[in-house]
């Protein structure tokens, strides 16, 4: 049951200055993030968007995935499209080639922080066993209706094919763009800045509340992490 008297009480005692240096840390990762996305787009040898309408782009995008998850990834890149001459399959395109990037961190920084606080999470897990059978998880509804909006998606794909391999070529064409950077060292440091960045503005928030400020740079790591775990679950 929620106790929401302790949540507002919770709300009184907070301490503001941690909050400010996360929305700091926030602002900084907007605008390296915004910078490495450039790097994918140079390549398409269109309009170059400038570093300020990069930053705006990512504002709008993690406004739009406030609003409906995972509308602010097309957000972003409908804004460019609009306000700089750049194809809008193909900024699709650099967009899952940038958001696989991030992908394969948090998969690194997962593997790192489960072998770290192995303990931590083997007692999560002990603790939470699910005891749903697996014939009962197949008969859930979420199952079935994710196979039938694959299955859909596969229809559509093979009847509007040639409707759609133009848009499918920009994209791939936005994607490659990857394995076709100039500086990809300078791109793979600010991916690890971005995710330092990220988790910087995540651990300090723990210092805004009297009840959390007191868990180790371990345990803010493993709650980062569940954290963005739940961002990548579906639901």
């Amino acid at each position: 049951k929620m106790d929401f008297s302790s949540i507002v009480e919770n709300l009184k005692n907070i301490h503001y200055f941690p909050l400010f240096l996360s929305i700091v840390l926030a602002g900084i990762s907007y605008y390296i993030r915004g910078k490495r996305w450039k790097r994918l787009i140079v390549p398409l040898n269109e309009e170059t968007p400038t570093y300020f309408s990069m930053t705006m782009a990512m504002m709008v995008g993690n406004f739009g995935n406030l609003i409906i998850p995972r509308a602010g990834e097309i957000a972003r890149c409908g804004y460019l499209s609009k306000y700089h001459k750049v194809t809008f399959s193909k900024l699709i395109g650099t967009m899952i080639a940038e958001r696989l990037t991030d992908l394969l961190c948090i998969i690194i920084i997962s593997i790192t922080t489960i072998a770290l606080e192995w303990n931590t999470f083997s007692t999560f897990f002990t603790q939470n066993q699910s005891s749903t059978s697996f014939i009962d998880r197949l008969s859930s509804p979420w199952v079935w209706g994710s196979i039938l909006v694959v299955i859909i998606l596969i229809v559509l794909f093979i009847v509007f094919y040639n409707k759609i391999k133009n848009t499918l070529l920009n994209m791939w064409n936005g994607v490659k763009t990857i394995f076709e950077l100039k500086d990809k060292w300078k791109f793979l440091g600010e991916s690890v800045l971005i995710w330092m960045l990220f988790f910087g503005l995540f651990h300090v928030c723990i210092y805004a509340f009297d009840f959390s400020s007191n868990l180790t740079i371990g345990e803010s790591l493993t709650l980062f992490v569940f954290g963005c775990l739940g961002i990548l679950s579906p639901v």
